[in-house]
């Protein structure tokens, strides 16, 4: 996995339970281990799963790190890859930044490409055709003011975009007059409620599908999401009742009896009891 520069993670590691872990960790381009506050590790529950922060780096990284792990209990060992600074940080901070970096303020006599040759393509004025300008590989239009469509009518005004709109198209470019951040238009589309959006093909509409799989009956009254609660509880729930004619098997979370199994003399299952 990898992480930004502001982000912390958990390493984990899976050894018997009740016993202690402990952590090293090595810089993978200079083969040098690196000094850590703390190599202790922290049983989640009584899981066997033990989880180490890299808060406890020292000396934290300030650009791209590869890092080898290895978890050990003084018998077994578990090791593993981990990326820090591995995306870029602060995209908020760098597109506010260069939003006001070199303006056109006239386009009366400027010529397209070199309109374009500028990191931030703002029209605020002139009479170059649409027609021209959309011929160029980048399209980002933050003025409609001085503009004509190839047709001769003048472009109607963008701003206000809202995210109900964003959200029923398979194309999603936004151009508008007023700037807005990167944060701004998440926000507003995960505001959004998917029963709006069922669209075909949009991205509303995929999440919705893989919703409704999960609620779709697959044997009898029990949807997909049942029979997974089922499964890991059988197969990972803590289990009572051995030797005995009733087994108990528990869910995850070890709050309800998930699946009561009645067996007779040869383990043969006479009665099953499911709560989901």
């Amino acid at each position: 996995m990898r992480y930004t520069l502001l982000e912390t993670t958990n390493i984990l590691g899976k050894f018997p339970t009740g016993g202690s872990a402990t952590i090293a960790l090595y810089d993978i381009n200079t083969n040098a281990s690196v000094t850590l506050t703390s190599a202790s590790c922290i049983e989640i529950g009584a899981t066997g799963v033990f989880k180490w922060n890299t808060d406890r780096i020292t000396t934290y990284p300030t650009s791209l790190k590869e890092y080898l792990w290895t978890m050990t209990d003084g018998s077994a060992v578990s090791y593993g890859k981990i990326v820090l600074g591995g995306y870029p940080d602060n995209l908020d901070t760098n597109i506010t930044s260069r939003s006001s970096a070199s303006l056109v303020e006239s386009i009366t006599i400027t010529s397209a490409s070199t309109i374009w040759s500028y990191p931030t393509r703002e029209i605020t004025a002139g009479a170059t055709s649409a027609s021209t300008i959309w011929d160029y590989t980048i399209r980002t239009i933050t003025s409609a003011s001085g503009l004509g469509l190839a047709s001769g009518s003048s472009v109607d005004n963008i701003v206000g975009i809202s995210a109900s709109t964003i959200w029923d198209y398979n194309t999603r470019t936004l151009t508008t007059e007023t700037i807005i951040s990167a944060s701004t238009i998440a926000y507003a589309v995960w505001e959004e409620l998917l029963t709006g959006h069922s669209a075909s093909g949009t991205a509303g509409s995929a999440l919705i599908l893989s919703k409704d799989i999960l609620n779709t009956p697959i044997d009898g009254i029990y949807t997909l999401e049942d029979v997974i609660k089922i499964m890991v509880s059988v197969l990972a729930g803590r289990l009572t009742g051995g030797g005995t004619d009733t087994l108990t098997f528990r869910d995850l979370s070890n709050t309800l009896n998930r699946v009561i199994v009645t067996v007779n003399q040869v383990a043969e299952r006479t009665g099953v009891t499911i709560q989901v």
